[in-house]
């Protein structure tokens, strides 16, 4: 049973969970109990665990228990208390503060005998490169072995060691999961019952031919199904696909049609018709053919569940071999040593070592984490925190799982809550009150209620516009037919867009001020003011040009990489130039980039004009030269310098946003750059395949250009914890 949270009474003791809507105050709580078990249960900070799930997190975090220390020793009047608090704010550098994966790294590094792992490994920020090594290895292996039809399936599926990869990397590190078998698609066997039906349906075609085409012209069959022209049509499709040397991969258009249960639907009323082998034939075909179909589409699931299986066996080898680990392996060598026999003797002395642990951001956990705190707190007498919000838990795509939350939740001693939101205005809180009690159970499982809060903010407005604006608004689209997805984004975006531009005119009339609560003044609106959420990198870039049609200048942030920028694109036709100035086909593609915005016509009046298409030649030569012999970035600041290529992205639209990306890639091309120190070649391909693939790594994350005035657009889980006057949710 959810019972309100007292900070001050609350029992610290047992496993307890403190579930709380956004703004409730739950790191402010979490502080509160860090300082009572200080205080009351004279642990010092190395001994009260603390995790969280980012770095980020875990700084904001590290810095918001540090003032509270300080804060609570100004106004203690206890000598106990503040010498207690005096030696906590000396010795907080050693605080126990960490990201999941830093804790579990702790635990190894400390507890290296117990844990039984290496102590010369290697950390990976990401194991990606190795993960796709193990999916070529196995796609080598097992490819050259495949049979031909299963070959030109796999080649129609447009599956790649990439698409394999994609695939199956989601599964990886998950122990917990288990594979459904898959039925034997009996491929072999449905093989050759296809091939000889099909040259059973190409002997009676060669032999009916003349017949069926009489009989399908001849007028017994509807109109509206067999139109002549159309049968006439059909009739040379199946003849060309009759005469295959192999059997096709697909059907022809119009084969379904001669099938006899189609024929007999199509015959005019009264009409019979004309017995000819070719339509049992094409009956039994059609439906081999699908059962063929079929079995392939098993086999393709059998064989990615057999990478999966490999990899999952293979990686940890190749692991051990390089002596390397991944976050990930942190979390599941924890586990095993957790798990071994010696795991209870390492829980003891992990409960010795951190007797209170206060586990922030819970809903994001996984059953490996859970079963990492419960093996260390199954003892009720260690007061262990949990502190989530269940409708905040956004990270499935990282492994997060709902449901491991909800088993924590019925384990819990205590259930507890927060009702007061310190964050947002009276009118919006009364406002999604109303909205989510409309509904029995609105996040549709049972054991995820909404808690009504109250506020505690004062209700004097935030916003005064000449329109009106409510804390909580709804725009319904208006249609007389159902809309596409397509025009559904479309309306979404105009619509926003024209709301913001109004919101933006109004300020710089002095219309659309904001009141701002501590200092009690106000001020005009401005982009920084205003937030768009969205789902994906396409919806952010319909929003940015939507706004910047509208005088609207923002700022996008998210998980995209740079390799999605249209820069990345850009920067291929530069370094092609770089690479080879006399190849004139290179030359005009950088010529039509950002950095000069050649117009077909001046591309071809500057072509025309040799001497001048000959300056621009010298200068690419110049260029490649400079790579040569001092380096990619040389080369780089010597063609933005000669061209005056900083002035002439900046007058461009969102010429910051372009700006930030082109030196963010030459950044990383000259990083690359230092590997291939003789081979321009092999930056050019590496550049390429991490647009293919688009590498996802910190250093290829989207920076942000110069944005403080602009409207932020963001995904869902870039906004998370942050705080905007005005958020538009468009999608």
């Amino acid at each position: 049973m959810m019972q309100h949270l007292d900070i001050n009474t609350v029992n610290l003791t047992g496993l307890n969970i403190i579930e709380a809507s956004a703004g409730t105050g739950k790191t402010y709580t979490l502080a509160e109990l860090y300082l009572r078990l200080i205080l009351e249960q004279g642990l010092s900070v190395e001994q009260i665990l603390v995790v969280t799930y980012t770095r980020a997190a875990t700084e904001e975090l590290r810095e918001r228990l540090r003032a509270r220390l300080v804060q609570a020793k100004t106004a203690t009047t206890t000598s106990a208390h503040n010498k207690q608090l005096s030696l906590a704010i000396q010795s907080f550098d050693e605080a126990a503060i960490f990201t999941i994966h830093g804790f579990c790294q702790r635990v190894l590094a400390d507890f290296a005998f117990e844990s039984g792992v290496d102590f010369e490994m290697t950390l990976l920020a990401a194991d990606k490169k190795l993960v796709q090594q193990v999916v070529a290895d196995f796609w080598r292996q097992k490819s050259a072995k495949m049979c031909p039809s299963m070959v030109s399936y796999i080649v129609q599926q447009k599956e790649t060691p990439i698409t394999l990869y994609q695939a199956i990397a989601p599964l990886l590190g998950k122990p917990y999961l288990t594979a459904e078998p898959i039925a034997d698609g009996q491929l072999p066997l449905h093989d050759k019952k296809t091939r000889t039906l099909y040259t059973q349906l190409r002997d009676c075609w060669r032999e009916e031919k003349s017949v069926l085409e009489q009989i399908l012209l001849s007028g017994c069959l509807k109109a509206t199904s067999y139109k002549p022209e159309k049968v006439a049509q059909w009739l040379i499709t199946i003849e060309q696909w009759l005469t295959a040397k192999t059997l096709p991969d697909t059907l022809c258009d119009g084969i379904e049609k001669l099938s006899e249960p189609a024929l007999t639907t199509g015959l005019k009323k009264g009409k019979v018709l004309a017995k000819a082998q070719f339509w049992t034939v094409c009956t039994d075909f059609i439906t081999q053919y699908e059962q063929w179909q079929n079995a392939k589409a098993l086999t393709f699931q059998s064989w990615r569940l057999e990478a999966w299986q490999f990899v999952e066996k293979t990686l940890p080898q190749y692991k051990q071999q390089q002596k390397i680990q991944s976050y990930d392996d942190l979390l599941l060598d924890l586990a095993k040593a957790l798990q071994s026999r010696q795991g209870e003797r390492l829980a003891q002395q992990l409960r010795t070592q951190y007797p209170a642990a206060l586990i922030d951001e819970f809903q994001d956990t996984d059953p490996v984490q859970y079963a990492n705190f419960i093996q260390i707190y199954h003892d009720d007498q260690c007061p262990v925190f949990f502190i989530g919000d269940p409708k905040q838990a956004i990270y499935r795509f990282r492994g997060a799982e709902i449901q491991t939350y909800l088993t924590a939740k019925a384990a819990a001693k205590n259930q507890y809550t927060l009702t007061t939101n310190w964050r947002s205005h009276p009118q919006l809180v009364t406002a999604v009150n109303l909205l989510f009690q409309q509904h029995r159970h609105p996040f549709l499982y049972p054991n995820i209620p909404f808690t009504a809060v109250k506020a505690a903010r004062d209700e004097q407005p935030i916003l005064q516009t000449q329109g009106e604006y409510r804390p909580l608004q709804f725009i319904y689209a208006k249609s007389d037919k159902a809309l596409t997805k397509q025009a559904m984004l479309h309306k979404a975006v105009e619509t926003t867009a024209n709301q913001i531009a109004d919101i933006l005119n109004q300020a710089k009339q002095g219309l659309a001020t904001l009141s701002h609560e501590k200092t009690q003044q106000t001020s005009a609106v401005s982009g920084g003011d205003i937030a768009i959420l969205v789902r994906s990198h396409h919806q952010a870039q319909c929003m940015q040009k939507a706004l910047q049609a509208r005088g609207v200048y923002s700022a996008q942030q998210g998980q995209a990489t740079v390799w999605q920028s249209a820069e990345a694109g850009m920067m291929v036709h530069l370094l092609k130039a770089m690479m080879t100035p006399h190849d004139n086909r290179y030359l005009t593609a950088a010529l039509t980039t950002a950095l000069w915005d050649y117009t077909p016509e001046q591309l071809y009046t500057l072509q025309q004009d040799h001497a001048l298409w000959q300056q621009q030649v010298a200068l690419f030569h110049q260029i490649h030269q400079l790579w040569a012999n001092y380096g990619f970035m040389r080369a780089w600041m010597y063609l933005m310098m000669q061209h005056n290529g900083y002035q002439q992205i900046l007058k461009r639209p969102q010429g910051e946003r372009v700006l930030t990306n082109l030196l963010h890639l030459a950044e990383l091309i000259q990083a690359k750059s230092r590997e291939y120190p003789n081979a321009m070649q092999g930056v050019l391909t590496w550049l390429q395949r991490c647009i293919q693939q688009n590498e996802e790594e910190e250093t290829t994350q989207l920076r942000l250009e110069s944005d403080a005035h602009l409207v932020q657009i963001m995904t869902i889980h870039k906004s998370k914890g942050l705080e905007f006057p005005i958020v538009f949710c468009p999608f």
